[in-house]
């Protein structure tokens, strides 16, 4: 009976032993929600000659939200894809010089004055990325691209051809909401610096690289807007 109780106890021990040795099985997925706010602005680049002094520019209230999934077949490397919805907009007061306002069907002649604008644009978005993982996984690394289904525009100018004026006769006001595109593509860069096993710090820019309205727009000579903005949030990864 002594001897099958010391054999039991250095089995136990042995596998005790064995099962400590034995590395955990790596996740070929994990998943990540994020939250956080978009900064930038619908813009033309460059600054057209026409846009002659920027008084103000005003980053709207926009939250931005998701999931993420990563596979990451080896320990540095692996794809991920988000599916997210965001608001992209801002408001901004500038100086024109003979400007042209519209459609090019229905734009009429350059105007100079103060112009007041305020674009909105919110997005179903996908993006698609290569990421690394370095520091022991602590630093997330991406680059790819995204793709936007617009949900909802809303973009309007108030012109006053008259600023030293105060009779809203010299106002000129345009709803522009039928020129902005219903998809957007660009390229996103990004990264999440986790201070805990679970909550990062992420940071990303997005530049479209198609228009984010449409070719008939014939607003700033020609030159057509881009939507370029940077995310500030914060990032839980599942364990």
């Amino acid at each position: 009976m002594k001897r099958l109780l010391i054999i039991i106890c250095i089995l136990s021990l042995v596998q005790g032993i064995q099962a400590q040795e034995k590395p955990a099985e790596k996740k070929l997925f994990t998943w990540q929600a994020f939250a956080g706010l978009n900064l930038g602005a619908t813009s033309p680049v460059p600054k057209p000659k026409s846009v002659t002094k920027v008084y103000a520019w005003y980053p709207g209230s926009n939250p931005c939200f998701g999931i993420t999934a990563l596979y990451h077949p080896s320990e540095h490397h692996g794809l991920g894809m988000s599916i997210m919805a965001e608001r992209k907009s801002f408001s901004a007061t500038t100086q024109l010089k003979n400007m042209k306002i519209g459609t090019d069907d229905n734009a009429g002649e350059p105007i100079s004055g103060n112009q007041r604008t305020s674009f909105e644009a919110r997005y179903l978005t996908m993006p698609i990325f290569y990421n690394a993982s370095l520091v022991h996984g602590r630093i997330n690394l991406y680059a790819g691209v995204y793709a936007s289904l617009l949900l909802k525009s809303d973009f309007q100018i108030i012109l006053d051809t008259d600023p030293e004026s105060l009779d809203e006769s010299s106002f000129i006001r345009k709803s522009l909401d039928n020129i902005v595109r219903p998809m957007d593509v660009g390229l996103i860069l990004g990264g999440d610096f986790f201070f805990t096993q679970n909550l990062a710090f992420t940071m990303r820019l997005t530049t479209g690289l198609t228009s984010a309205t449409k070719d008939s727009f014939a607003q700033m000579s020609g030159q057509n807007l881009h939507n370029l903005y940077a995310f500030l949030g914060v990032t839980y990864r599942f364990k």
